[in-house]
């Protein structure tokens, strides 16, 4: 099983603390709370983190997503985002970003943050309320 392969540069890119300190983010597209190497590593209070739109958009290249094993490059925070779950909504983020971009017209950072968000949570992505 290929666990680690390669690696794509996005515009931002998840770390470890990000995971565990359970942090989350202005542009969350959803909200996941597991980790491969618990209980060494856990989210704090047993809570989740988000991932920002940002970590799914590939730097210097517009219109162009990453979603999967691929999008970080801090192999402990890897080891999070690489579950299937993850993936899934990973993937259906960037699936709805492309579409809106498509049907709208917009480049990828200029999709405005609250139609994504809409459009998720219509489609039933679960995001934590503060």
């Amino acid at each position: 099983m290929i666990r680690r392969g390669r690696l794509i540069t996005c515009d931002y890119d998840i770390s470890h603390e990000d995971v565990i300190e359970g942090r989350h983010f202005e542009d969350d597209v959803f909200v996941y709370g597991f980790h491969d190497m618990a209980p060494k590593f856990q989210i704090k209070d047993g809570g989740s983190y988000g991932i920002p739109y940002r970590a799914l958009c590939v730097k210097n290249i517009s219109n162009l997503f990453a979603s999967g094993m691929l999008i970080t490059s801090d192999h402990r925070a890897h080891m999070s985002t690489r579950n299937t779950v993850s993936c899934m909504g990973q993937g259906q983020a960037s699936g709805t970003a492309a579409a809106l971009c498509a049907l709208n017209d917009y480049g990828s950072r200029e999709l405005p943050y609250q139609t994504l968000r809409d459009e998720l949570e219509k489609n039933g992505v679960y995001f934590e309320s503060n």
